[in-house]
């Protein structure tokens, strides 16, 4: 069964956008900047930094609790702007863009990535619902939305920089396990939207 991350039509309030370190929704930990857990039973993967980066706020939310859940440190950013003045505070491993934001787009980013010396060499997962990358662009995959949320985890696997050896549960009841802290914690609008997103990944999107 395909489980997808679909851009839906649902409208929630937004909010503003604005780079982050994220909360993991499993046990309330921030992790990007602050020490994370130590359990190794809820953390897989050895000090993995992602920085993810879209324009809509409730798909950036759902891809974080995702990622997040998943045991690697994640950042936040709305727009290709805000990501590069998150990498220069702290250089991520991976990086995960959409491809068309204001500001500056997924393409103008990876550009601005690559004039850094040091962050040359960070790999960039790039995705779009309708854009295609040109030839020219050096991305190391690109993901056409709605996605699999395990191809998703599949690339970061494949482009973490540091795995460690041990188990990890499967995309689905991982995203379940997390989803239902975060509604624990969170009555809103914004989760009631995220719900629906949530919905998709088990059931494989809208029909």
């Amino acid at each position: 069964m395909v489980t997808a991350l679909a851009v839906m039509t649902a409208q929630a309030p937004q909010v503003s956008g604005h780079s982050t370190s994220a909360m993991c929704a499993s046990d309330e930990i921030t992790v990007a900047g602050k020490q994370r857990s130590e359990n190794p039973s809820l953390w897989g993967r050895a000090m993995v930094t992602v920085l993810l980066v879209d324009d809509d706020m409730n798909l950036l939310k759902a891809l974080e609790i995702l990622v997040c859940g998943e045991g690697y440190e994640v950042m936040t950013a709305s727009n290709g702007r805000e990501a590069l003045q998150a990498a220069r505070r702290r250089r991520p491993d991976i990086v995960v863009s959409d491809f068309m934001m204001p500001v500056m787009d997924g393409p103008a980013l990876i550009g601005a990535l690559e004039a850094e010396p040091a962050f040359a060499t960070i790999p960039v997962l790039l995705n779009s619902a309708l854009a295609t990358p040109p030839p020219h662009l050096r991305v190391s995959a690109f993901l056409r939305k709605p996605f699999a949320a395990s191809r998703l985890l599949e690339l970061l696997r494949l482009h973490s920089p540091q795995v460690t050896v041990g188990s990890s549960p499967s995309p689905v009841t991982s995203i379940r396990q997390q989803w239902k802290a975060y509604l624990t914690r969170e009555a809103s609008p914004e989760a009631e939207c995220l719900t629906v997103r949530f919905a998709h990944l088990a059931t494989g999107g809208p029909k």
